[in-house]
């Protein structure tokens, strides 16, 4: 798998936004699977291939929308975020949540992956079930994505100071409902 630097990336976008499939297949390979594992957090294995796919699709035919190619990343994951929304309205409430290894180890290189390892476990599944859509959210872009605070604000369109509130309930939420599951 071939690692791009910064300005790479942004050519990537640049010919992407000039209509170069070939570009758009590439930024497509960089981004899908720390896209993918966040969709699968938020919404479970089920539709997070078709979420994932459909962020891809809406950032293809909006990519003229852009004005800052170097604001590619943020923008895309923001599609994303807005699309899981969509998915969990949709549902109307449904809260469904079931995380497998087979599915998570298919979200990207062959590698192992830590984050993934962490969420193969069973009482964490049950625990992320068990929060609102908002708060997973949270949660996949801050540890799972690796994403500074300041990311997730901009891709939750929230201020810093709310992205950390935030975070700690639903670390508190998430630790309660842990401690629960081990007693």
């Amino acid at each position: 798998m071939r690692v791009w630097s910064k300005e790479g990336a942004l050519n990537l976008v640049e010919r992407a936004q000039r209509g170069e499939h070939a570009a758009f297949d590439q930024l497509v390979v960089l981004h899908s699977p720390g896209l993918y594992r966040v969709a699968l957090v938020v919404i479970g294995p089920d539709a997070a291939a078709d979420v994932t796919q459909d962020a891809f699709m809406r950032a293809w035919t909006d990519l003229g929308s852009l004005r800052d190619a170097d604001r590619f990343d943020a923008w895309l994951r923001r599609i994303l975020v807005n699309r899981c929304r969509d998915v969990v309205r949709a549902r109307r409430g449904v809260r469904v949540l079931s995380l497998d290894g087979a599915a998570l180890s298919a979200s990207g290189p062959s590698t192992p992956d830590p984050s993934a390892a962490i969420v193969r476990s069973a009482d964490l599944q049950a625990a992320l079930a068990g929060l609102g859509v908002d708060q997973r959210l949270l949660l996949a872009l801050r540890y799972l994505a690796d994403l500074p605070v300041r990311d997730v604000a901009e891709a939750l369109e929230i201020p810093e100071g709310t992205v950390k509130s935030r975070l700690h309930a639903a670390l508190a939420a998430l630790r309660a409902t842990m401690g629960e599951r081990s007693r």
